[in-house]
């Protein structure tokens, strides 16, 4: 795994984790289903990603653009990424 890119995910996965949260907000009233449920499945989902990076280094940026693009298409659709800022 590149070192280096460690800073580039820690951010992709705050504003990605943000945007998820906010677009799931109205729909979370208790809190304890998103610390069972979505907690696991994202630490799963970014672990395998790096299991996965460890294979192809040069995923990197590939999967930094695709996140990134995602980040700014669920902005596009609900509007409450920047909007809350």
């Amino acid at each position: 795994m590149n070192e280096a890119a460690l800073p580039l995910w820690i951010v992709l996965g705050a504003v990605l984790g943000y945007t998820l949260w906010r677009h799931f907000e109205p729909y979370a009233e208790k809190i304890w289903h998103l610390i069972v449920f979505f907690v696991p499945i994202c630490l799963a989902f970014v672990l395998f990603v790096f299991y996965i990076l460890s294979w192809y280094p040069g995923l990197n940026f590939i999967l930094a653009a695709l996140g990134m693009i995602a980040v700014l298409l669920i902005e596009s659709r609900t509007g409450k990424i920047f909007q809350s800022w």
